[in-house]
């Protein structure tokens, strides 16, 4: 009955997420539903057990999302993303947009500019060609999807490589990096293989694009936009960000290392672009600094439920039930990562509360910290991605699109092809070692 009380919750915060709800009400709802099924004190859950949780993810990670924030929204006002993309298209052609979505997406992602930003940066870029080539903006917006692969690749600074670094001491550079390439790329094949196959197949019936309520403001922005910094100059924060924070990282811990290396890149960046934007410059740092609070906060929130269902009886029962399958401690990892983030609707919430419920245990049982790295970064990226998921909320927000309209491409693109791209790595973490 227990665990039914813990389904029942997620069940509703999917439902509420789904009607509309913001997230973080949403969480506050859910939160106090699920500790009224367990007859706690909710008083006492939310303002001890939320909140407890809330901090604790808040100040671990509050300077890598905001810095995240910053660095995107200074590439995106300094023109120096956009730049980079219209090289692409420059280099591959307008009849290869999706290709260059794809493409600027994934670098974008691998150098840890979290998924917000780079649809703040990459949408607006894409809409203007899909405008021109009267290509449907579910496309669109699946082409930006593409990046999910780079979440779990070995080196990429994404959160979910930075808490299992931090949690057991591995390099985010080579932590199973075998496994973690051909994982990877088996998910890339399918997105792509999604995504140019649903472009063809919306051209054949027909479907066009429709522009969302707020897209005249992309599309008139970029129209008045002065002359781009050349590609050189564009490509320096790109490559700084990602060669700094590696390389710091390799005499620090991992958190250190992308902090250091995004606040060294933001100042880069303001250099590099000084006379454009000393005008605005303060006004560019708040907006860059303050866009991160909505995820920062988000997420914190989906912690502070997780920290209330992992006081449950129920999430014990989860827990018990976990360890307790008779599989190979590598499969171990992929199936209990996956059954927590489901349940938080969190990438970072619930790989942070599987790494404080089960990342001893199972070290315990012998599991190899570089191949337990691996296939945790990647096995978490895909239950991320539930309807009642705070990102897929916040994208979709942002390209003007319902969970009606796009959630099915999202289901693909970011869980399944995810999952089967986690499972490969698994099967090989089984198979080689």
């Amino acid at each position: 009955m227990s665990v039914l009380y813990l389904l029942t919750g997620i069940a509703l915060l999917i439902v509420l997420c789904y009607q509309g709800v913001k997230p973080f009400t949403a969480v506050l709802i859910v939160s106090i539903v699920v500790l009224l099924l367990n007859g706690m004190n909710v008083y006492a859950g939310l303002s001890q057990i939320f909140v407890g949780g809330f901090i604790k993810f808040l100040s671990a990670y509050f300077f890598i999302l905001i810095l995240g924030s910053l660095y995107g929204r200074l590439m995106s006002k300094s023109n120096f993303a956009k730049s980079f993309a219209f090289w692409m298209i420059k280099v591959f052609g307008e009849k290869n947009v999706l290709f260059v979505i794809i493409a600027t997406s994934v670098v974008f992602s691998i150098v840890g500019i979290n998924a917000f930003i780079i649809f703040y940066v990459v949408y607006p870029i894409g809409l203007v060609f899909c405008q021109e080539q009267n290509i449907s903006k579910e496309v669109l917006v699946s082409a930006i999807w593409c990046f999910a692969f780079t979440m779990g690749l070995p080196g990429a600074l994404s959160i979910n490589n930075i808490i299992c670094s931090g949690y057991l001491g591995t390099n985010i550079l080579t932590a199973g990096w075998l496994i973690g390439v051909i994982g990877s790329l088996v998910t890339f094949a399918l997105c792509i293989l999604y995504t140019t196959r649903l472009n063809k197949k919306y051209k054949e019936n027909g479907v066009e694009f429709v522009m969302g309520p707020m897209d005249h403001l992309y599309l008139s922005k970029l129209e008045e936009d002065e002359v781009l910094p050349g590609v050189g100059k564009s490509v320096i924060p790109l490559i700084s960000v990602a060669a700094l924070s590696i390389g710091i990282s390799q005499f620090y811990d991992s958190v250190f290392g992308v902090i250091m290396g995004m606040s060294i890149s933001c100042v880069i960046i303001i250099m590099l672009d000084w006379k454009h934007i000393k005008k605005s410059i303060f006004h560019t740092i708040n907006e860059g600094l303050w866009e991160g609070f909505t995820p920062l906060i988000t997420i914190s929130a989906l912690v502070g439920f997780g920290a209330i269902m992992q006081s449950t009886v129920g999430f014990q029962e989860i827990i018990e039930y976990a360890l307790s399958l008779k599989i190979n401690n590598y499969l171990k990892v992929f199936v209990s990562t996956n059954i927590l983030v489901g349940i938080t609707g969190s990438l970072s919430g619930g790989l942070t509360i599987f790494m404080e419920a089960l990342a001893q245990p199972l070290m315990d049982l012998g599991v190899s910290p570089e191949l337990f790295h691996r296939i945790a970064a990647m096995s978490c990226i895909g239950m991320d991605s539930l309807p009642h998921s705070a990102g897929i909320i916040g994208q979709l927000a942002i390209v003007q699109l319902s969970l009606k309209q796009a959630y099915k491409h999202a289901f693909f693109l970011t869980v399944i092809s995810t999952l089967i791209g986690a499972l490969v790595a698994t099967s090989l973490a089984i198979l080689l070692y």
